[in-house]
């Protein structure tokens, strides 16, 4: 078999691009594999990716050239936000070939793509039909004007039905699964299979003596419940080492910073 991974890798490197990095390495032991990576870029060259993603043609007719070039039997798309666009989801239909999504987070349901909004939970778009109250709330890099493209992006897309053309949507969780199927996503519910995420066998086996201290791993920023973290270690008597890095990097080392000199 023949599998072509697609994916955009985030500005900031984190658990999605980790991830099809690993899948990648596991199929190619058993598989003819080949992958299309995008990246997504920050500044004036971001800005131009996020408004051209409604429709990126150019995008598409690179994904055109690589499926003749490769010949897949099955392309496995993860994340397509925003420097690729949904466009390639319909010239991969129109390619003939089986087209399978990883589900990496909730943003065809709502704008924030994860339920999250100032830290508290916000399911008001798993309801509506457009994403009003989303917008109204900023919950997308608290700017109300780029919640609403994205939300026109996924919308119009919707309408169009470019999701439908998506033949399978793997979820991480059976929790993840239920609320797409529960929801207004509106495609059918044996459309959605979980495959949850696996590590590779350490090759460390040196057993290290418990110490006094944790370690966070993963990306800085606020869905990940970094702060709440850090406010509980404050007062216990425990080291806590923080590995990763994101936009909230200057945030949490001052916030630490102010802890350690009350």
């Amino acid at each position: 078999m023949r599998i072509l991974i697609i994916h955009t890798q985030y500005y900031h490197f984190g658990g999605e691009d980790s991830v099809v990095d690993q899948e990648i390495e596991i199929l190619k032991k058993s598989y003819v594999v080949d992958s299309l990576i995008f990246k997504n870029h920050n500044g004036l060259k971001g800005a131009i990716q996020f408004a051209s993603s409604i429709w990126n043609i150019k995008k598409a007719k690179i994904v055109k050239a690589k499926i003749k070039a490769f010949k897949p039997d099955i392309v496995h798309l993860h994340n397509w936000h925003f420097s690729t666009g949904p466009l390639i989801i319909r010239t991969i239909k129109k390619m003939g070939v089986p087209l399978v999504c990883t589900l990496h987070n909730y943003r065809l349901l709502c704008p924030s793509a994860t339920l999250l909004n100032k830290n508290i939970l916000f399911l008001d778009s798993l309801e509506q039909s457009f994403p009003w109250k989303a917008i109204k709330n900023k919950v997308y890099k608290n700017s109300w004007v780029l919640t609403f493209w994205l939300a026109i992006i996924v919308w119009s897309h919707k309408k169009i039905r470019t999701w439908d053309k998506i033949n399978c949507f793997i979820c991480l969780t059976p929790s993840m699964a239920k609320l797409y199927k529960d929801s207004n996503f509106s495609i059918n519910n044996s459309s959605f299979l979980v495959k949850p995420h696996f590590v590779f066998q350490s090759k460390n086996n040196k057993i290290a003596e418990k110490g006094n201290d944790f370690i966070y791993v993963g990306r800085l920023s606020e869905e990940k419940g970094i702060h709440l973290l850090i406010e509980a270690f404050k007062d216990l008597p425990y080291n806590l080492k923080i590995i990763g890095d994101g936009y909230m990097r200057e945030i949490i080392k001052k916030n630490i910073y102010d802890y350690k000199n009350k």
